[in-house]
């Protein structure tokens, strides 16, 4: 709206001029010509007057330091599309994506910090980093990636989010994955899940994948650990009680630890599947195709920046999964990867 605002007012001058001086012998123009008038002038606006007339500022915060920036790259690039250039009229603060705040003190302190200056939108890539940024400022809106925003509590309804946040939910397809994961794996009876203690995402995921568990007649075994150091002794109770497999927990977390739990998997001989890109120790791994989301998430963004009320920018669920089977772990393992699983992947390491 504020793009045609110069366009708005030389069409209202215009009418203005007819109206205040009609020529002789002709009425006034009536109002629905001028609305007529209104509507082409705004047609016909160039798309450099379509263009937001004033930089924006924006933040990406991240809980995990992940060095993926396909996301990222996505969402920018849809920005672009709708007229936002970083360093024209878009500045990006926390651009680098190994620029990470894991503890929501962290978090707090950098939205602090870059909202001196003022923020018009802060990206979050976790439902901490959503949760840190709320805390902050209720006004401050807000486009996450969550597993599950609504039992998280950042919205009550995924139509209307009725609060200052939207965005796309990172839902792992828990039924999909564990009916791959029993193909690969024909004779499991217990699947195993080490649970990080006090991450909300991780217990969110643990909802999710109990009742997946059950509808693929699978027992789901759980072992709670609260650091690295102790994530082996919870990767040995899981290998002691009979878990065929791991599932890996979908949380900020977890994905930190990645190195401590190959370590631990590998000397326990237990295979590992996993929701997430960066575990590329699974023996199998479906996940949401990261540019996909970032081209949600940028989407999303580009609304509220035009200013899209927030709660009519429904959340969404990612579009497309990529499904990668990585045999050679496999082999090293034991295990045989059916060959339709490996028609299926999009891609077999």
């Amino acid at each position: 709206m504020e793009a045609v605002l110069p366009v708005i007012a030389s069409a209202t001058r215009s009418y203005t001029r007819l109206t205040l001086r009609p020529q002789r012998g002709r009425s006034r123009p009536p109002i629905p010509i001028f609305l007529a008038f209104l509507l082409i002038a705004c047609a016909c606006a160039t798309p450099a007057e379509r263009q937001h007339p004033r930089p924006r500022r924006i933040a990406f915060l991240r809980a995990v330091a992940t060095g993926d920036a396909g996301t990222q790259e996505a969402l920018v690039g849809e920005l672009q599309a709708g007229g936002l250039v970083e360093k024209q009229n878009l500045t990006i603060l926390g651009a680098d994506p190994l620029e990470a705040y894991p503890s929501p003190a962290d978090a707090q302190r950098a939205v602090r910090t870059w909202m001196k200056d003022g923020l018009d939108l802060l990206v979050a890539f976790s439902s901490a980093g959503a949760f840190a940024a709320r805390s902050v400022s209720s006004d401050l809106k807000i486009v996450f990636i969550s597993i599950d925003p609504q039992a998280a509590g950042l919205v009550s309804n995924l139509r209307r989010p009725d609060r200052n946040a939207t965005g796309v939910r990172f839902v792992p397809p828990a039924d999909r994955t564990l009916a791959l994961a029993k193909r690969m794996f024909p004779d499991a009876r217990r699947a195993g899940l080490a649970v990080p203690r006090g991450d909300d995402a991780a217990g969110a995921h643990l909802k999710v994948l109990g009742g997946a568990a059950a509808a693929a007649n699978l027992e789901l075994v759980t072992r709670d650990y609260s650091s690295e150091q102790d994530l082996g002794s919870a990767v040995e109770a899981l290998a002691a009680a009979g878990a065929s497999f791991i599932v890996l927990s979908t949380s900020p977390s977890a994905t930190r630890s990645l190195p401590a739990l190959e370590s631990a998997a590998a000397q326990y001989r237990l295979p590992v599947v996993a929701n997430i890109e960066q575990a590329r120790f699974a023996v199998m791994s479906l996940f949401p195709e990261s540019r996909q989301l970032g081209r949600q998430l940028g989407l999303q963004a580009l609304r509220v920046l035009e200013g899209v009320a927030v709660r009519s920018v429904p959340v969404q669920d990612p579009q497309r999964f990529t499904l990668v089977v990585n045999r050679t772990a496999a082999q090293n393992l034991g295990v045989v990867v059916p060959e339709s699983m490996l028609r299926e992947a999009n891609l077999v390491r």
